[in-house]
């Protein structure tokens, strides 16, 4: 008996054929099958038909406003056709009904922001990094506000995707533009520096009172990520190395 989940199961297995006809069976006994209308628009879309694959997102959505998968996917495609207004006006549908929708909240700011619609933009993005702290919200969230003039909130926000995706050159380069001494000179010791830690009072598992200090040696290895991804490399080195003695003495 055919039902959306197997439908589903055929197209996830590549029987795509299949699942075009089991979708169509469905929509036969049922017109109102939103899920199958879905299921055919991601088969066209695969199939290189955008164009049909609108019109069953479009037939899903009018058969009921509220299954979002179909809105989602509708937002996607209208976006990648060059319809910004039609894909914010989906995403737009979506986060009304699924205010925690971070994704759709995400994509939306990128609309609002090639749009030129900045405050708009940046209350989109500011809603997807409360709901989903990813690098691409981060970074975007942190571009719109450099162009509306809020620096130390991009200044924030990029140092943020920094942190979140440090191999990411995209974050880096958005914040040297927000950075306002671009022409500061940071000079990075590359050698090895020898570190003295200051004397440590621990306990030993024994319950014996020691004091104890040492000396770590440590290099920078990436200049960039010493002086963008840490406040200030050597006290955090510093305090790593006192907090791993007294775990070490301590044992």
């Amino acid at each position: 008996m055919d039902s959306i989940d197997h439908a589903i199961q055929l197209h996830q297995s590549g029987r795509i054929p299949e699942a075009r006809a089991a979708c169509e069976r469905l929509l036969a006994a049922d017109p109102r099958r939103p899920e199958a209308m879905n299921l055919l628009g991601v088969i066209a879309h695969q199939g290189g038909r955008p164009a049909d694959a609108i019109v069953r997102f479009r037939e899903a959505v009018a058969s009921d406003p509220g299954y979002l998968p179909a809105r989602r996917n509708l937002a996607a495609l209208l976006a990648s056709r060059g319809d910004a207004a039609g894909a914010a006006a989906e995403l737009r549908a979506v986060v009304a009904a699924d205010p925690r929708d971070g994704d759709a909240w995400r994509r939306l700011g990128e609309i609002e922001a090639r749009a030129g619609r900045l405050e708009a933009a940046a209350r989109a993005l500011e809603a997807a990094v409360q709901l989903q702290e990813s690098p691409a919200a981060l970074n975007n969230l942190g571009v719109v506000l450099k162009d509306l003039g809020r620096l130390g909130e991009a200044e924030g926000m990029l140092r943020r995707a920094v942190a979140a995706a440090p191999s990411s050159p995209d974050p880096l380069n958005n914040l040297g533009l927000v950075l306002p001494g671009l022409d500061k000179l940071l000079r990075v010791d590359l050698r090895v520096v020898a570190l003295t830690i200051p004397p440590q009072e621990v306990i030993t598992r024994d319950n014996v009172p020691a004091r104890v200090n040492a000396v770590v040696l440590f290099r920078v290895v990436d200049p960039v990520q010493s002086v963008m991804a840490v406040e200030n490399h050597a006290v955090a080195t510093s305090q790593i190395a006192q907090t791993t003695l007294r775990s070490v003495v301590g044992r």
